[in-house]
Order: C-alpha cells, then structure tokens, then sequence
C-alpha cells in the first residue's frame, strides 16, 4: 500500500527511495503489481538525467592501487534513481526462490542492458548476474547489449564479475568485450581488460589470450595480467617470473603479490618462484609479506629464508639499526627467521651461513636481534 501511495504521488524525487522501502519485504510474497510499479520506475525514472555529471564523494584517499575505485560508474549508479532501483530489484532476484520474480523482470532485461546511462549501465550488470539462475539464455543475450557503447563501465566490479559468469557460457562474447576493454582510452579500462584476458586465458585455457596481455606494451594491461597470474601461481609461475622483471614498478608491485597468495602453503614446490621474487628488482616490495609467508611456511624452507636474509641484509645492513628506517621495522621479523633457517639446516655450510647473518645483526644493532639470539 506504501509504495503504490508512493509512485501515485508521481514526484521524481521519491523514486530513488523506493528500493529501500521494498527490500524487508525481499523474502516475502512481492505482489505483482509492485514488481510491476519497480520495473516501471528503474526503467523510466528521471535520475540519472543524459550527460549527468557523476555524484562525487569528498574522499582524501588514493585508490589508484585498488582495481575498482570509491568512485566509479557503478558507486554513482547506486546513488542514481535508476541504479538504486535496478540494484533492489537485483536484490529481489537473489531471494527468488522459484523464478517468478526473475520471469518478470527477464521480459524487461534488454530494455534494461540499454539504459543510456553508463552508472545505471553498471547496476544493470549485477541485475544480469542476478538473472542467470533462473532465466540463463536471457541473461546471456543481455550481456553484449549491455556492454555495448560502454568503456569506463566494463571495469567496475558488477560487469567484471557478470563477464566471469557468462565466460562459462559464452566464451566468444566476452573475448570480445575484454578485446574492447585492451583497446580503451583509459587507463583503468585497459588494466581491467588485462585482469579479464589473463583469467580467460587460465581459466579457459586460452594461451593465445595470456600471451597477448602479459607481453603486451601497455603496462596498464600487464598490471591487470599481473595481478590475476599472482593469485595462480601453480599455472602462471613462468608468468610471474616475466612480470617480476617487467620495467615498470606497478607491474612489478602487481606480481610481487604473489608473495601474499602463497601463504600457509607449502612452499618447496614454488621454491624457484619464491627465489625469483628474492632475486629480481620486485624483491623490496615484496619484503613485507614475503617475510610473513615464509614465517607461515609449513615445510622446510632454510635455503629460502637465507637467500631472502642475504638480499635483505647486503641492501640494508646501515639501516637496520636506524629505528627511523624501513629497514629496521623488519629485522626483528628476520631475525627470527634466520634463527628458524639455522634450526631447519641439515648442511654444515648453511648453518654457519646463518650464524655469519646473525653476527651482521648483531653487529649493528637490528632490532629484536639480541632477544632473538
């Protein structure tokens, strides 16, 4: 009764509020002609007006690390009339039991995947995932038209995660999108579509694909390739040891994260790419949570944590004494471990290795090192 009284009142203003007033009710029997009245006012809303300026969040912060930034196409949409309206009719279709709901709105998916705006273009994605349980094929043929006359919105999350999905079911589609995506003007865009090329070329088993963005000139595709190879680093380690080396520091940044992806596993079987990381010019980002990980290691990994120890200390043995340097916040971590590399060494040679670094540490005072020795 709310929310007829509501859309009867006919004020623009009110439709971006409508959403909320119908999601406690998501798990309830919707009638359908408030599905109907939703449908109607997610479509034809005024908001987001043709050329509308996107709604800016004051925000300090630097996301330029982060694949999605606080304000994108999508984080705009939300805060649009339409987008907030096709985003609760998403979270409808995601409490749809039976598919009636999904039935519905289904008959309105290409009406939808046409929105001219690009933020309520990024909603409309998470609205076509939602659609893939119970009405697949029209989910599927929505895609593309949703991607059509898009750029900046093919890199927001909702429509990166919605071309996953379809790549199960429509490889050729979304090779298509992310060849767009490698394409772009922008930066963020064409590091997207290094993320999507480098997945399906792992995923899909598409070499061709993982060739093209790891080798590609751009290093804004190599980053994004970079960062989805170092999550997998059992099928992209001769990857990962190329972008380790990549001329450019957000590649490398980007493959050194593969340090983090490798924690609480046993390490041995990537030994030659962890020796990579130690030994290439991505090792100094890499230090902090390499540490981590081989203080997590569950085998014996001696060889490892000397070799790391040895870089770390010819590099830095001036400032590890200097509690005002980076340097120095990591000895107490490495002091540790090069007790611990002591202990698991089986030669004669890696055992007095290990003591000549402690006495380095010793000799300059690091931090920790004598309540470790």
């Amino acid at each position: 009764m709310f929310v007829r009284h509501v859309v009867a009142l006919g004020n623009p203003e009110h439709d971006r509020w409508i959403g909320d007033a119908i999601r406690p009710a998501r798990d309830a029997e919707i009638p359908g002609d408030i599905l109907e009245l939703v449908i109607d006012r997610a479509l034809n809303s005024a908001d987001p007006v043709p050329g509308a300026a996107p709604i800016i969040t004051s925000t300090n912060r630097d996301d330029d690390e982060d694949d999605y930034p606080l304000i994108d196409p999508f984080t705009d949409g939300m805060n649009r009339a339409r987008g907030s309206l096709v985003l609760a009719l998403a979270d409808l279709l995601l409490h749809d039991a039976d598919g009636s709901r999904t039935g519905v709105v289904a008959r309105h998916l290409h009406q939808f995947a046409r929105d001219p705006s690009p933020s309520v273009r990024a909603c409309v994605a998470r609205l076509i995932s939602t659609t893939l349980r119970h009405a697949e094929a029209d989910a599927v043929q929505a895609y593309p038209l949703a991607a059509a006359g898009q750029d900046e919105t093919l890199a927001t999350q909702p429509f990166e995660e919605l071309t996953v999905f379809i790549a199960h079911r429509d490889l050729d589609a979304v090779v298509t999108v992310a060849d767009r995506m490698l394409g772009s003007g922008h930066e963020r865009v064409r590091r997207g579509g290094g993320r999507i090329a480098a997945y399906l070329g792992l995923e899909h088993e598409r070499p061709d694909l993982l060739e093209r963005v790891v080798s590609s000139p751009d290093p804004a595709t190599r980053r994004g390739a970079a960062r989805v190879c170092a999550q997998r680093p059992a099928e992209a380690a001769v990857e990962i040891q190329r972008l380790l080396r990549d001329d450019h520091p957000k590649v490398r940044q980007a493959a050194a994260e593969v340090t983090a992806a490798l924690r609480g596993e046993a390490l041995r079987p990537h030994s030659e790419l962890v020796l990579e990381v130690i030994e290439s010019p991505a090792f100094e980002t890499a230090v902090p949570q390499l540490l981590i990980t081989l203080e997590q290691a569950p085998d014996r990994v001696d060889d490892l944590i000397l070799a790391a120890a040895r870089r770390f200390v010819s590099a830095h043995l001036r400032e590890l004494g200097d509690m005002r340097t980076a340097a120095a916040a990591e000895a107490r971590e490495l002091s540790t471990l090069v007790i611990r590399a002591h202990a698991q060494a089986t030669g004669e040679q890696a055992r007095s290795e290990a003591l000549n670094l402690i006495d380095d540490l010793l000799r300059v005072g690091a931090y920790g090192v004598e309540k470790r020795s």
